[in-house]
């Protein structure tokens, strides 16, 4: 369903945690296609690993409690500077669309090294609903 991924449904979620932990971010109504992720945070955060921050969406499952991930590696301010109000692809929508089940949660793992000051940070998720076979 090609056509379908031009109108996806939107969902974003925002933190201003500052400690490590896992946020929910929706449960799937319906088996469907993830087909985007982007995060951005609100402070500029410099590239390097004495003070950084992780972001990744991962699979919770039926429970809401798995750690896979959807994206193949964490956005981290070791190898990327975060700028403030940028975009920042986790999944690009040309990858291959990540697939979850119906009543599964979709969780935001946030990881931190230091003393982290990007205020709000947000991820936001393009679903398209029932899609999946």
């Amino acid at each position: 369903m090609q056509n379908a991924r031009l109108n996806p449904q939107i969902i974003a979620v925002s933190s201003s945690i500052t400690a490590d932990g896992t946020i929910p971010a929706f449960v799937a109504s319906c088996t469907s296609e993830i087909v985007a992720i982007y995060a951005s945070v609100q402070t500029t955060l410099a590239a390097g690993t004495s003070n950084l921050l992780s972001l990744q969406a991962q699979d919770g499952g039926s429970v809401g409690t798995g750690t896979t991930a959807i994206h193949t590696a964490r956005l981290s301010g070791a190898t990327t500077a975060w700028t403030a109000l940028t975009k920042y692809t986790l999944l690009a929508e040309t990858a291959t669309p990540y697939q979850i089940d119906k009543g599964d949660q979709v969780n935001v793992a946030y990881d931190e090294t230091s003393t982290v000051a990007v205020g709000q940070w947000t991820v936001t998720f393009h679903v398209v609903p029932g899609t999946a076979n």
